[in-house]
This record gives structure tokens, sequence and C-alpha cells, in this order.
């Protein structure tokens, strides 16, 4: 019977590990739209971000460079987790994010819904502010290492970051990381 027990359990969190694995995977894909109403202060330029100016002088950009809804054209996302859940790479492309002012921050993206990244610029880059968690679900913790946002001369935005996610259910407990390689562009 013990051994049943023991089983059920680690079936439970394997489960409950691949379930936050699929959640971040589609919603870092762009599977998911971000939320309808944020619950930060958010004001997205009349344009809707979509006149993202020229990038030809790094220097010269401006916050509202950041500012609007932007969609992923092109990227991956590399996930390592412990056994059994075992390491994949996803592509990554589509789906609605944004990026709006911050109140305890210059900027704040909304890249899983429910989730927020406060950042600070610095002329052609965004950074996260350090020490920064989400809980994507009542079984998982998102502790994010790095994230940066890096104007392109295109007007596009490239995406780097790397975060790890604690997973925990019947008294178990997963460690994954992930890594996201990408591309953002102005959504029309």
């Amino acid at each position: 019977m013990t051994y049943l027990k023991t089983a059920l359990s680690q079936q439970r969190h394997t489960f409950a590990a691949f379930t936050v694995i699929t959640l971040l995977g589609a919603a870092c894909a762009g599977d998911e739209s971000p939320p309808e109403t944020p619950d930060a202060p958010f004001d997205i330029p009349a344009d809707g971000g979509t006149d993202t100016g020229s990038f030809d002088d790094p220097e010269t950009a401006t916050l509202d460079s950041f500012l609007g809804t932007w969609t992923r054209p092109f990227g991956s996302m590399q996930i390592q987790c412990e056994a059994p859940i075992g390491d994949s790479t996803k592509p990554m492309s589509g789906g609605s994010f944004l990026i709006g002012e911050g109140f305890d921050s210059e900027l704040v993206f909304f890249n899983v819904p429910d989730c927020s990244i406060d950042m600070n610029t610095n002329a052609q880059s965004a950074i996260a502010l350090p020490n920064q968690s989400c809980a994507v679900t009542e079984h998982a913790m998102a502790y994010y290492d790095s994230y940066v946002l890096e104007l392109l001369p295109s007007g596009e935005l490239s995406e780097q970051a790397s975060f790890r996610v604690v997973i925990t259910a019947d008294g178990r407990q997963t460690n994954c990381t992930y890594a996201i390689e990408a591309r953002l562009a102005p959504k029309p």
C-alpha cells in the first residue's frame, strides 16, 4: 500500500510539473494573451506603440520606444528540468505582449498572464530589476535571474531572459531553468 501511495504522489507531482511547463511554454510562446486590464498603471501611446520611430542612433531612443503592444515573430525557449521531466526546446512565435509605464520602475512588461516584470531603461535596453518573482500557478513560482529587451535598428526588440521555476506538489519539489532568446516586433 505504501508503494502505491508513493507512486501516486510521484505521478501527481510529475503531472503538476508538466502542467506548469506547458502553461509557461504556451504563455511565453504567445499562445495565451496577456490580461485585458493589467494590475499596474499602464499608458500606451495613442498610436498603440506602433510608431516606434527611428533607431539609427540608439543613444536617442526614449522610453516611448519600448511602449505598446508587441508580438514575437520568432524565438526559442530552452527548458532544463530535473528528472523525471527532463530537457526540451520549444519554438516561440505570435501572441501579444504589453509594455507600459511602470509604477515602481520605468517600464512594466507583461510576458505571462498574471505576471509582470518591472524594468528600467538605459538608452537602448530595458533591464529587469533584481529579485523579482511571480506565482505562475498555485504549484509553481518563477524567479527571474535576468530579463533584457534591447532596441534594434529595425525597430524590433531583442529579448533574452533566464529564470528558474520551482514546482512544488505532493510534498515534492522540481526545479526547472528556462532560457529565452527571441525577437519582439510592434504589433500592427
